[in-house]
């Protein structure tokens, strides 16, 4: 399943994307993605600002992470850009979605297991 990012998401994100880095990332996420309305993203989909619970299978844990725009980012506060590894890793998918990852050259299985949208 592709996942699906807002054409608005998609718009903060092309609009923060300064740096030729960014902006490859950026395209990347858009070829994998489907960008859609709003009103067609699903209601537990991961979006810009939501906060997501994932099982995390090195950690053998639930970690709570919140995605954000780039500007936003800030680790200790567990806010996650939308283009960090882990962002675009998540970011589209929905609840109970499993997912599995390769970060800093390690595989990771991840499983959505809550997502809160305001």
């Amino acid at each position: 399943m592709k996942p699906l990012i807002s054409v608005a998401d998609y718009r903060i994100l092309h609009e923060q994307a300064s740096r030729p880095f960014d902006r490859r990332i950026l395209e990347r996420l858009g070829r994998k993605a489907t960008i859609t309305p709003e009103n067609e993203l699903p209601k537990k989909a991961v979006r810009l600002n939501s906060i997501v619970y994932l099982w995390h299978s090195l950690l053998r844990r639930i970690v709570k992470i919140r995605l954000v725009a780039p500007a936003l980012s800030d680790l200790a506060s567990r806010n996650v850009s939308a283009l960090s590894p882990l962002g675009q890793a998540v970011f589209g998918y929905s609840e109970n979605d499993r997912l599995k990852v390769n970060i800093g050259g390690i595989s990771k299985e991840l499983m959505i297991v809550r997502v809160l949208n305001k």
